[in-house]
């Protein structure tokens, strides 16, 4: 029996940056909301934030 991944037809496409940027704005991220998520992720990875 085939592995279900390989019976399935399907294109690989590229996300539009612009339609994403769209939908996160429409839910509320904002630019101040990024930028805090950046910081966040970095400082759970152990990486220095500072300048």
């Amino acid at each position: 029996m085939k592995d279900a991944v390989e019976q399935k037809n399907f294109e690989e496409v590229a996300p539009e940056a612009s339609a994403m940027i769209e939908s996160m704005r429409a839910y509320g991220y904002t630019l101040a909301t990024a930028i805090a998520d950046i910081i966040d992720n970095s400082i759970a990875a152990g990486e220095d934030v500072r300048p």
